[in-house]
């Protein structure tokens, strides 16, 4: 929140916005507060004597016989200290709140958490007097009944659902329009608020979904989950039932020592369910990112409850026993000495409620809004961290009137208080609203329910007929998409004007991705020549194009980027990109890379402002939209590439140039595809393909081949071919010719490869044994390996 004028018309709305949410958290503090003196229950120590458990009871303050409280005093004591502890935080928090009335985030923070702890203690207290009562009556044989006092529950409530409506509505304070801003960020702030009105809708359908669910469950819970039919002769007996409501509301009544427990179960159900949709309708109320974790949580919850009522009921019904107390309860009751004469049947209907539960399910799973839901909030989080990065990063100040405008600072103070560490950062960051926008709008070319055998014919055809009329057959395709999928670093190698280059260039034109060339030279000896240069004496970042690619695709998170490193042996691989080698084996969320050991920053109007993608001032963190490809010739002219790079790569060998096809269609349009939903469509080959490769016999067989040849491989290789088998597969109609030759090209270009190292005796008798094993490329491969 922006400083402003004391006298200012923006400074009267700050002040009200905070004493709105400063008068939350102190309703919420009454709230707690008067828990202490809410009954919990009433204990019954005799026919004439009836106490009221309360909270404030548990500390002693009252003079009152605990002794015959005896049963109760524990958990009382336990209340009252919860109660406490709760109490003394909302009041930490509360102070919280008051002491950063001035920052509007930190404020709607710290309220919340008061207002939602306030409502999840009382809530949980007023539930405590409804649960202990029959679990008093087995534990100290006292007649309890609840007798909870209702108001605390209640009047939190409608605190914490104003709150969220204050909340929900006031959200949209943080996204002002203003009369200076540009028209890029006016158009990022015209897309938000579309993104939080999408978002609210679909929230609203995943709480439709949430309300029927529970509804659905609370009827299963109400209603009479078993009944039992007596059948005796010449005596009239009515039907048992054991009924949701009764065992709920009539808890005094509970008579055999079954009925407790079961009242009980049902109550922890209701309890949960209840404040799960509570907690929905507060988050949805408040339009938080949470509301969508909350809807399906309450969903899975109600359809558990259901579940386990009906198997409660079928249980009964299935073995036809009742509980020995039951039958002997009914006996005496209706003079029945004889029980052989008694039969019974018992039935119950409650298994078809999570049926119902199901078809709600089913139905949401079919619409999906859970993952709109995902993908909008992802996207709306980036471009209000990147609003709120443009905003920070721009000069300001707050008029007399409340509104911003640019400083007035003279010229000659800004040119001395004005430096920036990196100009080239700070130009990216003026075309990040462009590249969002960008992004945004090819969303409308994007395919729909793809799947990667859909994304290996649309490249092929769009290469085809593409204004260069490109030809790569769809296994080649298939190849270098599952490469993807396998690991981020891709090497394509072969002869010079194989098309080496041309394949990821054709791909990212095809899907509207990114696609930045790196050439590399042969005079780079180390990360500076890839990353760039700390200048110390003018205090300067001078960033290479290599930093500038990856700056750029870590504004635009969801956008395919691919960086080519062209001729990369040219220089030793391990000398510049050996950062990046490491980098690989680290966890996705874990890649970063520290491009210079000072942080940097920039000044304007006396001001720091940090630079968008940067962590710390020094660190981009390496986002999962971004792949790295390098094209490798093989002459006098270039390096040898070691196995550290072959074993953390997949590799493509381009022996050959391809043909230009003959026949071709005008050119299709391009489509588009995010990171995520490639990244989605890997994992889901993974998962739908199971390929194992300690089951495979083969592969024994290959290693025991290459074992004199001192050739095997370790996890990361295993690892690496059984991804690349099952996102190849998936490429095609799966079948085991289709694996099987997945697991030669694999074979070949990670394991085999590494023969033309070495030196064979007899290549002829290696090679047989190959063929032997239907891997005819590698029998071809080692048959055309030199002598020496």
């Amino acid at each position: 929140m922006k400083n402003v004028p004391l006298n200012s018309p923006g400074a009267n709305k700050s002040h009200t916005f905070a004493a709105v949410h400063f008068a939350f958290c102190l309703l919420a503090l009454v709230g707690v507060f008067f828990l202490f003196f809410s009954p919990l229950c009433i204990v019954e120590a005799s026919p004439t004597e009836k106490y009221t458990a309360t909270a404030l009871k548990g500390f002693g303050f009252l003079n009152s016989p605990l002794q015959a409280l005896s049963s109760v005093a524990p958990l009382l004591l336990a209340c009252a200290f919860i109660i406490a502890f709760s109490l003394i935080l909302c009041i930490a928090r509360t102070v919280m709140a008051f002491l950063s009335s001035k920052n509007e985030k930190k404020l709607v923070k710290y309220t919340k958490k008061t207002v939602y702890n306030a409502c999840i203690v009382t809530l949980a207290y007023t539930a405590i007097g409804f649960v202990f009562a029959p679990f008093n009556v087995m534990i100290s044989g006292f007649a309890s009944t609840p007798q909870p006092n209702l108001f605390p529950a209640i009047f939190i409530i409608i605190v914490t659902f104003a709150f969220s409506i204050f909340a929900g509505a006031s959200g949209g304070l943080f996204i002002k329009q203003s009369d200076e801003d540009t028209e890029e960020i006016s158009e990022l702030k015209n897309r938000i608020k579309r993104f939080r009105r999408a978002i609210f809708y679909k929230h609203l359908e995943l709480v439709i979904f949430a309300l029927v669910s529970v509804a659905v469950a609370l009827v299963a819970m109400l209603s009479d989950i078993v009944t039992v039919s007596f059948n005796v002769p010449n005596v009239a007996i009515p039907d048992y039932v054991i009924s949701g409501s009764y065992l709920l509301f009539h808890p005094e009544a509970l008579t055999t020592s079954s009925e407790p427990v079961l009242a009980f179960s049902l109550f922890l159900m209701f309890f949960v369910v209840i404040i799960s949709l509570l907690l929905t309708l507060a988050s949805f109320l408040s339009r938080s990112t949470v509301a969508t974790k909350l809807s399906l949580a309450t969903i899975l919850l109600s359809a558990l409850s259901t579940l386990v009522i009906g198997l409660f009921g079928k249980y009964y019904q299935i073995i036809q026993i009742l509980s020995f107390d039951i039958l002997t309860q009914i006996t005496i009751k209706y003079q029945i000495f004889s029980s052989e004469l008694l039969s019974y049947n018992v039935h119950s209907s409650s298994i078809a409620f999570f049926a119902v539960s199901l078809v709600i399910i089913v139905i949401m799973l079919l619409r999906s809004p859970y993952s709109d839901c995902t993908d909008l909030e992802r996207q709306l989080k980036d471009k209000v961290k990147l609003l709120e990065g443009i905003e920070d990063n721009a000069p300001f100040s707050i008029s007399s009137d409340g509104t911003s405008s640019t400083s007035s600072a003279p010229a000659e103070k800004k040119a001395l208080a004005d430096f920036d560490a990196c100009p080239v950062f700070t130009e990216l960051d003026k075309k990040a609203p462009d590249l969002l926008a960008t992004t945004e709008k090819n969303r409308a070319f994007r395919f729909e329910n793809p799947t990667l055998s859909d994304l290996a014919d649309f490249i092929v055809q769009y290469a085809r007929d593409c204004r260069l009329h490109l030809f790569y057959t769809k296994e080649t395709v298939a190849a270098f998409l599952a490469g993807l999928g396998t690991t981020k670093l891709t090497i394509l190698q072969g002869m010079s004007g194989t098309g080496k280059t041309s394949l990821p260039k054709i791909v990212s034109e095809a899907l509207l991705a990114y696609c930045h060339i790196i050439e590399v030279e042969s005079s780079w000896r180390d990360k500076n020549e890839l990353i760039g240069y700390y200048n110390e004496f003018n205090k300067v970042f001078t960033p290479k194009k290599f930093t500038q690619a990856l700056y750029e695709a870590a504004l635009n998170p969801d956008a395919l980027t691919f960086i080519v490193l062209d001729e990369m042996n040219l220089s030793r691989i391990e000398y510049y990109f050996s950062d990046f080698l490491s980098l690989m084996e680290n966890e996705p969320d874990k890649r970063e890379l520290k491009i210079s050991n000072i942080p940097l920053s920039r000044n304007e109007y006396g001001r720091s402002r940090n630079y968008l993608a940067l962590s710390d001032g020094h660190t981009i963190k390496i986002p999962q939209n971004i792949w790295f490809i390098g094209t490798a010739n093989r002459d006098e002219s270039t390096y040898d590439i070691s196995d550290k790079v072959y074993d953390r790569a997949h590799t493509m060998n381009f022996d050959r140039r391809a043909a230009k096809p003959q026949f071709f269609n005008d050119p299709i349009p391009p489509r588009s595809i995010s990171a995520s939903e490639l990244n989605r469509l890997f994992e889901e080959a993974k998962s739908k393909v199971s390929f194992k490769l300690e089951q495979t016999p083969m592969i024994a067989q290959v290693e025991e081949l290459l074992l004199p040849y001192n050739i095997s491989f370790g996890n990361r290789i295993a690892n690496q071919i059984e991804s690349f088998v099952s996102i190849y597969a998936a490429c095609f109609e799966s079948s085991e010719k289709v694996i099987h030759e997945a697991l030669e090209t694999i074979l070949l270009s990670k394991v085999v490869k590494k023969l033309e190292l070495k030196s064979i005796d007899d290549k002829e008798l290696l090679a047989e044994e190959f063929e032997k094993l239907n891997l005819t490329k590698c029998s071809e491969f080692i048959l055309s390996l030199k002598e020496d």
